[in-house]
């Protein structure tokens, strides 16, 4: 009954027709399989892009579609991924993809599987938005009346560099046209940090708190430079080690003194910005 479809002209498509009975749309988790790469997915759609939508795929292009197929399309050990086909999105946007139909065959009774997947053109960017795919399903290769079939969608979320659909699979019933459409934006976020001169006056009462904790910090700094003399005994190098510490143990009580009674203070304040890549790609086939 699939055979027969496949030798039919198979055409990419920017729209899906209505079927004879609408179902609503389905929403569904994102199902990205571990191991699937964004490199993966846009060698892919270039590699498919570049042969023509269909069967006439490179043999990296079908494992990489059997990498995807096996874990979306539940694919069991000894079960065979058959006649794969594929076809990309337009090139050209901020990302990237394809649409995929595959047959899996389970002890020789064979079932339809459809998936797309989408990925970030520039590596430093996120994908945010949506994925659709639309199947119009059938058990029947007759009649052939243009946008027969009852329509199956999901929906889902994108996120991250790459993003697998849910898949449309059938089992018995296979699709007879399916759309797969990501919209949303290739989003990058970028946190920067400025730090500022402030006027902050203090107070006579805080000029004293500071003093006292500097002479606190100077008798502590000269108490751990006697321990060390100490323990260095006759060593000139301990000696010289110990008194290059007590220095910047006094340096750095200075420092912290002048900064606490300095009529300023420093605010650090942090900005978040997004730059959104808006993209909206498509791909499919029609049967009839």
């Amino acid at each position: 009954m699939r055979s027969s479809l496949l030798t039919r002209s198979v055409v990419a498509v920017a729209s899906l027709a209505v079927g004879s009975v609408a179902l609503a749309a389905v929403p569904a988790s994102a199902v990205t399989p571990s191991g699937v790469t964004r490199d993966q997915v846009l060698a892919a759609a270039a590699s498919i892009r570049a042969t023509g939508a269909g069967n006439d795929l490179t043999d990296a292009t079908i494992e990489t579609l059997r990498t995807i197929a096996t874990p979306t399309c539940s694919v069991a050990a000894g079960d065979q991924i058959v006649n794969p086909r594929a076809y990309a999105t337009a090139a050209g946007d901020d990302a990237d993809g394809f649409l995929a139909s595959v047959t899996i065959v389970t002890a020789g009774v064979p079932r339809y599987c459809d998936f797309g997947a989408v990925a970030v053109v520039d590596p430093t960017y996120a994908l945010t938005g949506g994925s659709t795919i639309t199947g119009r399903m059938t058990d029947t290769p007759t009649p052939e009346i243009p946008g027969s079939g009852t329509p199956l969608t999901f929906t889902a979320p994108l996120s991250g560099q790459v993003a697998v659909t849910a898949p449309i699979n059938g089992g018995t019933t296979f699709s007879v046209g399916t759309t797969f459409t990501a919209t949303g934006n290739a989003a990058k976020t970028t946190t920067t940090k400025t730090s500022t001169k402030v006027k902050d006056k203090k107070t006579t009462k805080q000029k004293k708190a500071a003093k006292k904790k500097y002479v606190k910090r100077l008798a502590q700094a000269k108490k751990n430079y006697a321990k060390a003399l100490d323990k260095a005994g006759s060593s000139k190098n301990k000696k010289a080690a110990a008194k290059r510490v007590y220095a910047k143990a006094r340096a750095l009580a200075k420092a912290k003194y002048k900064s606490s009674i300095s009529g300023f203070k420093v605010v650090t304040r942090t900005v978040t910005t997004t730059d959104n890549k808006p993209f909206s790609v498509t791909a499919g086939y029609s049967y009839y």
